[in-house]
């Protein structure tokens, strides 16, 4: 019984140690856990930003496209009639 206590006693205490070190490894995984959720928080508030000003520019990009094709399409019309009024005259 005493044997056993003994070796009980030293793997209790060999185990114990590795507890520690690995209580000490678990600490500074959480730190990084904890700085890569940060790091990644910021970067998604950064992105929801860049996403709404990429929003309001095609609103705007839109805006000037509508405005672009009016003219083509006033121009097309224009130049249709005076081709019309060309091809009307007697040659």
């Amino acid at each position: 019984l005493i044997t056993t206590g003994q070796t009980l006693t030293s793997e209790i205490a060999i185990v114990s140690g590795l507890i520690g070190q690995e209580g000490s490894d678990i600490d500074t995984l959480s730190g990084h856990l904890i700085t890569t959720g940060q790091t990644l928080q910021t970067q998604i508030t950064s992105n929801d930003s860049d996403i709404s000003t990429l929003t309001s520019n095609l609103v705007i990009t839109g805006s000037r496209i509508d405005s672009v094709s009016g003219s083509l399409i006033t121009t097309g019309q224009t130049l249709q009639s005076h081709l019309h009024l060309t091809s009307d005259k007697p040659g």
